[in-house]
């Protein structure tokens, strides 16, 4: 496994207030011995007991020949209920009560006839046979309820695999699975930088100590891991099944071996193994999306790198031929040039130098967002000021344009960076200038609203298509539409997006309703909201 692997999707939990758990001294969970044996013979001999009371009171009105079939049913009822050991006691019991309380002399275990002895001797074997039977049967039947209870449990755990978000989500939940199914003490074990590291447990207390830790550390490195079966090691009271996925074993269960509890059965481990290979099915869809992560963030940054390249090559082409014409022309022809002409050149090389420096700008905006090197500044500022600011930087874009601007006066001092929000109210002019005709109005309103400050962008131009309302704020992306597409990075509106979350505000875009036209909207928070 490549080194760190565990650590980039799992950051370990502190366990440190934890008691730690020893293994040789907790033993599985079972009801206590002596009233397990207790009831079942209690019961066996108080079924014969009965049997015989109620014998005695047909007596009078039966034949000797019914009183038998009481006996068998206590045999078989105990047979169901207890299994073969309990009912051969009933047989026993009943055996001896039949010959003691029926069968002549009376009250006596003598057997006076030869027809009597042979009488019992086949009830002994019916009632043997019978309990045998019926103590199979129920044992089947016992049988087929808890695998169908495993398979349930199994399912169900499959189930919750499924629906997991976290790795230390998965561990804990395989971890709690494992003790609760098989009432045994259960670590897990996964590498992290080619070393074994305990990450869940049930109970949570449960730990391997510092021998135990470091035997199990040294197989490891020495990679033998003895394929997929369950191993141990000398000295370790842990039975371990390793955790297997496509690229190989990842970790380890380690299962408690306890002197005092039972025996783990060949059904707990084929158990062990299943559940094992479930969790390793598990781990790997983690392995998988975090590969599928990469690989989309890969293909994600190659888009953006090639998306990036070719608007410089796109963008700054023409900015730079335009200046490098007119500068050229002003040298070589300088004299040939009337006062208009060369002021008309000074003003192209002007412009282009003005949208070039917008592109920088933009760029570096982005990159700082990209970086998480936002600084914000927050200060009191009146979105009356802001709006000033921006329309006077944003004159020269706006040409014949007319700007209406519309603030309520009563809205209220906000904190927030004002080059940030500055920045945005500028570039959204500057896109409302580019899709909106010459001699069309811009209109700026300011509204105030339940804990927030709208502001709103409303240009007359042909609108945004339906499909590009949430689109026009991705980096890179501008609208395709031949009637509407413009030069420009595709930056700008992605900027005012990242300015103005990180100004804790929100921005959308729709179309107007009573003309065509685009609406930009601005929510900004108020001081007391924030």
């Amino acid at each position: 496994m490549p080194p760190g692997w565990y650590s980039s999707l799992f950051h370990r939990r502190d366990r440190g207030e934890n008691r730690p758990y020893s293994a040789p001294h907790s033993p599985r969970h079972r009801a206590p011995i002596e009233t397990a044996v207790a009831i079942p013979f209690l019961v066996s001999v108080g079924g014969v007991a009965l049997a015989t009371v109620l014998g005695e009171a047909l007596r009078p009105f039966v034949e000797l020949a019914v009183i038998p079939l009481l006996y068998v049913t206590v045999v078989l009822i105990t047979a169901a209920a207890f299994g073969f050991i309990p009912s051969l006691l009933a047989s026993f019991t009943s055996v001896l009560a039949l010959d003691f309380f029926f069968l002549p002399p009376l009250y006596s275990l003598r057997i006076a006839r030869a027809e009597d002895f042979l009488g019992l001797l086949f009830f002994s074997f019916v009632a043997v046979t019978t309990s045998g039977l019926a103590s199979r049967l129920r044992e089947q039947i016992l049988l087929a309820r808890n695998r169908e209870k495993t398979m349930g449990d199994l399912y169900a755990f499959s189930r919750r695999l499924t629906g997991i978000a976290t790795l230390r989500e998965l561990l804990e939940t395989t971890a709690q699975q494992v003790g609760s199914m098989l009432h045994l003490a259960v670590v897990v074990l996964i590498e992290d930088d080619e070393k074994l590291m305990q990450r869940a447990s049930h109970p949570t207390n449960a730990q391997l100590d510092e021998q135990e830790l470091a035997a199990i550390r040294s197989t490891w490195r020495n990679k033998r891991r003895l394929g997929r079966e369950p191993f141990s090691l000398p000295a370790v009271n842990w039975q371990f099944i390793p955790l297997l996925t496509a690229r190989g074993a990842v970790g380890a269960l380690a299962v408690a071996r306890s002197p005092f509890g039972s025996p783990i059965t060949p059904d707990e481990q084929r158990l062990l193994r299943t559940l094992a290979e479930l969790a390793g099915l598990a781990i790997e869809r983690f392995f998988l999306a975090d590969e599928i992560e990469q690989a989309r963030l890969a293909r994600e940054s190659e888009r953006l790198r090639t998306a990036l390249l070719t608007s410089i090559a796109h963008d700054l082409r023409g900015p730079v031929t335009a200046v490098l014409g007119a500068l050229t022309g002003l040298r070589d022809d300088y004299e040939r040039f009337d006062p208009d002409t060369r002021n008309e050149l000074i003003g192209i090389a002007q412009t282009e130098t003005e949208r070039l420096e917008r592109f920088v700008s933009s760029v570096l905006h982005m990159t700082r967002l990209e970086a998480g090197a936002l600084e914000i500044k927050r200060e009191p500022v009146h979105l009356a000021d802001v709006v000033a600011s921006a329309v006077r930087r944003a004159r020269r874009s706006l040409g014949t344009r007319d700007i209406r601007i519309a603030l309520d006066p009563e809205l209220p001092m906000l904190q927030l960076d004002f080059v940030l929000i500055e920045q945005v109210v500028y570039n959204l002019l500057d896109n409302a200038a580019k899709y909106s005709p010459e001699n069309s109005t811009i209109s700026v309103r300011g509204l105030r609203g339940d804990a927030e400050v709208v502001l709103q962008i409303i240009d007359e131009g042909a609108g945004i298509p339906s499909n590009d309302l949430e689109r026009i704020f991705e980096k890179f992306y501008r609208v395709t539409d031949g009637a509407l597409e413009q030069r420009g990075t595709g930056l700008g509106l992605a900027i005012c997006r990242g300015f103005v979350e990180a100004l804790g505000g929100s921005i959308t875009a729709s179309n107007r309703t009573d003309r065509s036209g685009a609406i930009l909207t601005l929510r900004l928070p108020t001081a007391d909201s924030q």
